[in-house]
């Protein structure tokens, strides 16, 4: 089985320099490769976290789909969870796709499960989606998890 592709930047120093530079910077957007490269790890380490910053949410979306997608071809998830979350993944792209991951705050997310007119036991589920989602996002130190208030979504509110 192919190694997992990373969700964002990667900053890693080769054994062979390209141009002199042996400092790279790799990510897969969209499902194409793109590589950047450094001469000091300091120069690649600043690229990585300011693209990591600027990312989309509906990019990230996009990405963490694929990568539950690779999950449930080797057997690791049954292909009935992701048909469940993707119902998440299309709730959150339409609210939040165009909006930048570190500009989505903690408020944000409660408005949103507050204006769905659904129940609450399925507000409780997307709730409970979103967690998964975003802690994968902030485990891949994207925007504002970084800091503090990246842990506003924990456990479910009556």
């Amino acid at each position: 089985m192919a190694r997992p592709r990373p969700l964002l930047y990667q900053v890693r120093q080769v054994k062979t320099p390209y141009h002199g530079k042996s400092w790279k910077v790799t990510a897969y957007i969209g499902g194409k490769r793109k590589q950047h490269w450094f001469a000091s790890e300091r120069e690649a380490k600043t690229f990585a976290d300011d693209s990591t910053a600027e990312l989309h949410a509906d990019q990230f979306l996009a990405e963490y789909e694929t990568l539950l997608l690779r999950r449930v071809e080797s057997g690791e998830l049954k292909s009935g969870s992701h048909k469940v979350i993707k119902e998440t993944f299309v709730k959150l792209k339409t609210e939040f796709g165009d909006r930048i991951l570190s500009e989505i705050s903690s408020t944000d997310i409660e408005r949103w499960l507050d204006r769905m007119s659904v129940g609450m036991r399925t507000k409780k589920r997307h709730r409970a989606y979103a967690l998964k989602i975003f802690n994968a996002a902030r485990k891949a130190k994207v925007g504002f998890f970084q800091s503090s208030r990246g842990r506003w979504i924990q456990g479910a509110k009556e």
